[in-house]
């Protein structure tokens, strides 16, 4: 035999030898050298089993990528959306999954009977949730983030279930692993912020109102929630410009709870408040009540309204809101208020009642102060009381009147004091009632503004022309 040619012995020995390393080898990799101290050896295990779950990790979260990303999940995802929130039809983009985070560009979705809206469109929403609590039947969802949200209610629903149900107890694991499918009619939502959101509400313009540019937080807290409200513009029927500093909304049971409410109307730098209740149910009754310690008539009276021609003021204001939303004569109020400024102007009748005294006054007429209290509802507006003073003037107006689609109907009186009329033979012939140390002229209101006391203008003009021809 060669000394260069290996015997079968060496060769099987040499190969034993090979497979003795490779023995070692792959022992090292899943156990720490046995001659090594025990808390060196325990370090070896932690290591080699983090490596493990990293690379299970690893794996889970590329397929859990790929399916949640998919199309076929997105699918069922909207399905499942339509049917937790009882929509008509749904449209909405795909959820885009990064990691943890999940974000869907637009949802539009228009109500079915029994849901809460008619209309919903929400823009950039995204919440967060990890693989693990992702694999659970029912998702629980700590924020839930909008960046616009766009909702009409549908005022006559009351959903059961939804937000501020109660909350269920965590789940197991699915056994399918990794690709399960939620149940969203089981979905906990722990807090829903928007950044700016837009509400109406109402059908007709005796129970339609909006609220316009908020910033809302809602919360779950046990049975119930809460719904912070900051920022914004309200308006219920003819209450407009109602800038919503800050106004809590909290549901206990049946009912909605208002309070630490600020409120500043229209341009005044003062606010006021809104507190009460809404009772829930197909017909949701309001038992509020609005303290404005000072709005414009503006913001009181019907947007277009030639009332506004006529008279315009600030008034110190009280306001209990009652009936519903949903009901035939809408959302009713009933005021009383006090006047800290005002002015009347443009009434036919005071013009003629100047030259008939001889004043400058009336056409211009500016009391000092003034009560009212009145009513509204069903697009009405039924003033009961009526009155105001001017010292400068020694002039008292009152009165009674309804007013709706721009007409006007009821009865004024303006009381002046007697030296006004010293000699004016005329002017005694309309001022004819003495009470109260004031001589009276009533003001009769019929038709529309503009037209209402035309006939009294020119029966006095006509009077003073017989007496200056």
């Amino acid at each position: 035999m060669r000394k260069n040619q290996t015997s079968y012995s060496d060769a099987m020995n040499e190969w034993a030898a090979k497979q003795s390393g490779l023995r070692k080898r792959r022992n090292r990799l899943l156990h720490p050298k046995p001659d090594q101290p025990g808390p060196l050896r325990a370090l070896g295990y932690l290591v080699r089993i983090a490596i493990v779950i990293f690379l299970v990790w690893l794996v889970g979260a590329k397929l859990s990528a790929n399916y949640y990303n998919g199309d076929a999940f997105n699918q069922k995802l909207r399905a499942e959306i339509k049917a937790m929130t009882r929509a008509d039809a749904l449209d909405a983009s795909d959820f885009t999954w990064r990691g943890s985070q999940a974000s869907c560009e637009k949802l539009i979705a228009t109500g079915g009977e029994s849901a809460f809206f008619r209309n919903l469109e929400a823009t950039q929403v995204s919440f967060s949730l990890p693989l693990l609590k992702r694999l659970r039947p029912s998702w629980a969802i700590d924020h839930l983030s909008i960046e616009r949200l766009s909702l009409a209610l549908n005022s006559g629903s009351q959903p059961e279930g939804g937000v501020g149900a109660s909350p269920l107890a965590p789940q197991p694991l699915v056994p399918a692993g990794l690709l399960p499918s939620p149940d969203l009619s089981r979905l906990i939502l722990a807090r829903i912020t928007c950044d700016a959101t837009d509400v109406s509400w109402g059908h007709s313009s005796a129970t339609r109102g909006a609220l316009k540019g908020a910033e809302i937080g809602l919360f779950s807290a046990s049975e119930d929630w809460h719904l912070d409200i900051e920022g914004g513009v309200a308006q219920q029927n003819w209450l407009r410009g109602m800038a919503i500093e800050s106004l809590t909304v909290r549901r206990k049971g049946g009912r909605l709870i208002l309070s630490d409410s600020e409120i500043r109307p229209g341009g005044s730098e003062e606010t006021g408040t809104l507190e009460g209740e809404i009772v829930l149910g197909g017909l949701p009754q309001l038992d509020l009540r609005l303290e404005l310690p000072a709005v414009e008539t503006s913001d009181l009276l019907p947007e277009g309204s030639d009332l506004a021609q006529f008279f315009n003021g600030l008034l110190r204001l009280s306001t209990q809101l009652s009936g519903s939303i949903h009901g035939p004569t809408g959302v009713e109020t009933s005021s009383k208020a006090t006047l800290t400024r005002g002015m009347f102007g443009k009434i036919p009748v005071f013009e003629a009642i100047d030259e008939l005294l001889g004043t400058n006054t009336f056409q211009r007429f500016s009391p000092d102060t003034g009560e009212v209290e009145f009513t509204t509802a069903g697009g009405r507006l039924e003033v009961s009381r009526f009155e105001c003073k001017s010292r400068s003037a020694s002039a008292l107006l009152r009165g009674t009147f309804s007013y709706a689609s721009d007409e006007i109907s009821g009865r004024l009186q303006l009381g002046v004091r007697p030296s006004l009329l010293s000699n004016n033979e005329v002017a005694m012939s309309f001022f004819t009632e003495r009470a109260e140390g004031y001589v009276w002229i009533g003001i009769p209101l019929k038709g529309t503004l503009e037209q209402a006391t035309r006939p009294q203008q020119a029966e006095i003009l006509a009077a003073l022309r017989r007496e200056n021809p």
